[in-house]
């Protein structure tokens, strides 16, 4: 799936969210968040060994059905003009479903969805890498007052597609994983504010032509804060 598609995803789930508040007080649940993402950007291998202060805004839609069948899309990006270089973007969207919810704030949810992922590697020559795939996903919310909660969640991409640049250049052996971990309190009656810190990893393997195949990593973490509407 292109990055274009991808975005208009993601436009039209964070639309969706922002225009349902009238079903408050019905079987849906949602929010819409804006968040800062200091990102440590790290990309390593064999033949480079690069980083950078890389924070940038992030974005995020959610819906629950009936406090048991959840949509969300992220959107997250790495600015690295610091390197001069295009941003790394992680795009996703998730299918959840609460397993076990004693309260509306406290579950635990399992889920399937779908991830792409844009970064630039320069080992044997500036390359835009793109790459998609199948994420699974696991979230915890525990309650720690009524306006209070802790999170947190981990998603697993097992094997993402391969990428070709041209000339017989592969790369092949990509999966990655993402973490969130942080607090989520209430200061308005539909306003929420955000702190944690966020991870995202991406393993690859890169099998030039004329060259020996050699392995790489791209690394974007740090902490985050920001606030969502809440309905």
């Amino acid at each position: 799936m292109t990055r274009r598609l991808w975005l208009t995803l993601v436009t039209v789930v964070l639309l969706g969210v922002a225009q349902l508040p009238a079903l408050a007080a019905g079987p849906v649940d949602g929010s819409f968040g804006v968040l800062w993402w200091q990102t440590d950007f790290q990309r390593g291998s064999a033949l480079e060994d690069i980083s950078a202060d890389a924070g940038a805004p992030g974005y995020r839609g959610e819906l629950w059905f009936f406090n048991k069948v959840g949509v969300r899309a992220n959107l997250f990006s790495s600015d690295l003009g610091e390197l001069n270089e295009d941003d790394a973007d992680y795009i996703s969207a998730d299918v959840m479903w609460r397993l076990w919810s004693p309260t509306e704030k406290s579950f635990v949810a399992a889920g399937l969805g779908w991830q792409d992922m844009e970064f630039t590697e320069s080992g044997l020559g500036a390359t835009r890498v793109e790459t998609a795939g199948v994420r699974a996903t696991v979230e915890g919310r525990v309650g720690v007052i009524a306006v209070l909660y802790v999170y947190g969640v981990y998603s697993y991409l097992p094997e993402l597609d391969d990428f070709s640049p041209g000339g017989g250049d592969r790369y092949t052996e990509l999966e990655g994983q993402e973490y969130e971990l942080g607090v989520q309190w209430k200061v308005a009656p539909f306003v929420d504010m955000r702190a944690g810190y966020r991870a995202s990893q991406l393993d690859y393997l890169r099998e030039p032509v004329l060259n020996p195949a050699y392995n790489g990593q791209v690394d974007s973490e740090g902490f985050m804060v920001g606030f969502g509407i809440h309905f």
